[in-house]
């Protein structure tokens, strides 16, 4: 399961992202793995779509189904700017 929020965010689009948001998109709706958007930005590096939905009230310490949050998958990709 794919939202197009999970989209945007995975594929470093930031005004989707904020358009999504403003027209009601679910800012914790995970994949079938519990991926948030901000996971899938964090793994992707993209850190202008982390910092916005962070801004946005994403929730930092959400954990996927492997018990993995944002911050353990930005060390583990090498993505120290997101942190």
């Amino acid at each position: 399961k794919c939202t197009p929020l999970l989209y945007a965010a995975e594929r470093g689009h930031l005004e989707c992202v904020r358009v999504l948001l403003e027209n009601g998109a679910n800012i914790e709706s995970g994949n079938k793995f519990s991926k948030t958007a901000l996971h899938l930005a964090t793994i992707s590096g993209h850190y202008k779509i982390v910092q916005f939905l962070l801004k946005e009230g994403a929730d930092a310490n959400a954990h996927d189904t492997s018990l993995n949050r944002p911050v353990h998958y930005a060390a583990a990709f090498g993505h120290l700017s997101v942190l």
